[in-house]
């Protein structure tokens, strides 16, 4: 009877494991980005910009690792409003699939702040700036 009781509550654990598991893996899929998820905006101000980030050569870096006609996928982590974006990578000898871009959302729906980094290949995170939108249709974020 203590036998068939431990094999039973094994059975339930695995079974509770396994279902923890695969709502955690369904959770942290990508999925396609489209760039109207992040609303409209009407006003914006740029609140801090890095000077040793990306620069002038900006634009350029948009450009080429961060267009929309790469197929974007994304990644939204809801308890700190982070918003992860990968696009494939366009460059072979950088010898990695994806460049990232990452977004920390703060403050309201309406008039969000966004904190922009940017990754490159294997190098580490870049912040590029901060900058707060006035937005007519509010973000899903």
């Amino acid at each position: 009877m203590k036998l068939l009781k431990k094999i039973l509550l094994s059975l339930m654990a695995i079974l509770v494991m396994m279902a923890i598991s695969a709502i955690v893996h369904a959770s942290t899929d990508w999925q396609n980005f489209d760039g109207t998820m992040m609303g409209h905006a009407k006003h914006y101000k740029i609140i801090k910009y890095s000077p040793t980030g990306w620069g002038n050569f900006e634009a350029w870096y948009q450009r080429k690792y961060f267009t929309n006609k790469q197929n974007p996928q994304y990644k939204y982590t809801k308890e700190n409003r982070t918003l992860l974006i990968r696009y494939q990578n366009p460059n072979k000898h950088l010898h990695v699939k994806y460049n990232y871009r990452k977004f920390i959302i703060r403050h309201g729906h309406k008039t969000p702040t966004y904190t922009t980094y940017y990754k490159i290949g294997n190098a580490s995170w870049v912040y590029a700036n901060t900058i707060k939108y006035w937005l007519e249709k509010p973000t899903r974020f």
